[in-house]
């Protein structure tokens, strides 16, 4: 009996292995391959008290769906690559043309109404919130499924923020 318990818990671990892989293998793949694209920010105070320090994300975005959203469903937003503007709401994914990405949506209205993107905070090391006063864009990668992956916070000039860079 003790060798099936055995059995079992190495069975476990290698499942989880390989889901965690499978994960790592699927983000790496959105790095490389994703479309990327600058999302504007309206100012938010990089702190909790609670969770430490973390900047949690509020796009320009998201404000202009909500000002043409005409129903309370969930979609996608298609974006210009070139400015980050909204061109148009759709239900799917697809079509989009060249030069133009779709992000996935999603309408809350539980306490009060808005939109909400895939990715909506940025965590960093404790101690270095100063870095990110200036964050006025996001740098994000979309992937196939018009899900959001911040890799940077930017300023005006569109110049990445954090440690170690121009100040």
């Amino acid at each position: 009996m003790n060798s099936w318990k055995t059995f079992i818990f190495s069975l476990n671990l290698v499942l989880v292995f390989i889901f965690f892989g499978v994960t790592v293998v699927k983000n790496e793949n959105v790095l490389a391959k994703g479309q990327e694209l600058y999302l504007s920010l309206y100012i938010r105070d990089p702190r909790s008290l609670m969770q430490g320090d973390y900047m949690e994300l509020r796009y320009a975005l998201t404000e202009q769906i909500r000002q043409k959203k005409t129903d309370k469903e969930n979609g996608y937003a298609v974006v210009n690559v070139s400015d980050g503007s909204l061109i148009r709401l759709q239900k799917d994914v697809v079509p989009v043309v060249k030069g133009e990405v779709a992000i996935r949506y999603v309408y809350d209205d539980k306490i009060w109404p808005k939109v909400m993107l895939s990715n909506h905070s940025f965590m960093f090391q404790e101690g270095n919130g100063h870095y990110y006063n200036g964050a006025r864009y996001a740098l994000v990668k979309v992937d196939k499924r018009g899900n959001i992956h911040v890799l940077h916070l930017c300023d005006s000039n569109k110049q990445i923020l954090g440690p170690g860079k121009d100040e």
